[in-house]
């Protein structure tokens, strides 16, 4: 038995990545053959709210958490509560949703990995007439495949490495962004290249919308029950199996 809090099925694949990159019809077929080989769906069922982890543990064998990582990570910059400021997942389940979100001529993202790339592509559907990843290091050292970056250049999204966003400006709604250029600095631990910003260096752009597509963290908010968690908040589980330190509930996913 799947239990999906939104209306319709499929998670992320439905709701966060784009129409553009994964056609909606493979993705019923996907659906459809779990359906056939009898997994039972049940749509609009909200795990902490409309049925609590501590019941799902004694009706069931096993309970596998495959919840994503739903909690953006955010920048704590002046303009950041502006209106027209977004997460990159929430931006990507909007459109997806079927909104179409204003962005205005120019559209800024933040970040450097598949969702920004899925942000400023869909901006450009949107009719932002400029949409530019802002990274802070550089292209070259990204964790994207070549292809995703050839697909965001053809259709006229812009690069731009070693910059760091400052502020957020605006009178209730974003107008511009003051960022600061970026020297090269060592390694990351994800095999990218550090940005460290340079005194002096700041400018502005207009913009039309700012999406912060730099992460996210699991939201554990609608467990009921107590489990060993890592440094980082994480679910801590056995190696192998994904058990946690609650018998019968195993985390799966992102």
């Amino acid at each position: 038995v799947m239990f999906e809090a939104l209306p319709e099925p499929g998670g992320m694949l439905r709701y966060g990545i784009p129409i553009f990159r994964l056609p909606r019809e493979v993705l019923a077929t996907e659906i459809g053959n779990l359906l056939r080989i009898g997994v039972e769906l049940r749509c609009g069922v909200k795990v902490g709210s409309d049925v609590k982890v501590t019941d799902l543990l004694q009706e069931y064998d096993a309970v596998i958490l495959a919840a994503g990582t739903l909690k953006p990570n955010r920048l704590k910059i002046p303009g950041a509560d502006l209106q027209g400021v977004y997460t990159g997942l929430e931006f990507m389940m909007r459109v997806n949703g079927g909104e179409k979100l204003p962005v205005g001529e120019v559209a800024h993202v933040v970040g450097g990995g598949y969702t920004a790339m899925d942000c400023a592509r869909a901006a450009k559907r949107l009719g932002a007439r400029r949409a530019i990843i802002n990274l802070l290091g550089t292209e070259e050292y990204l964790q994207v495949d070549r292809r995703e970056l050839f697909e965001v250049k053809l259709e006229r999204a812009e690069l731009r490495g070693l910059v760091t966003i400052e502020e957020i400006k605006g009178e209730g709604r974003v107008q511009a962004v003051r960022f600061k250029r970026n020297r090269v600095g060592g390694f990351l631990p994800n095999g990218e290249r550090e940005g460290i910003p340079l005194q002096g260096s700041d400018f502005e752009e207009r913009a039309g919308a700012v999406i912060f597509a730099i992460g996210q963290q699991p939201d554990l908010s609608f467990l009921d029950v107590e489990i060993e968690k890592t440094e980082r908040g994480w679910p801590r589980v056995e190696q192998g199996s994904f058990l946690t330190s609650q018998p019968g509930l195993y985390v799966a996913g992102d």
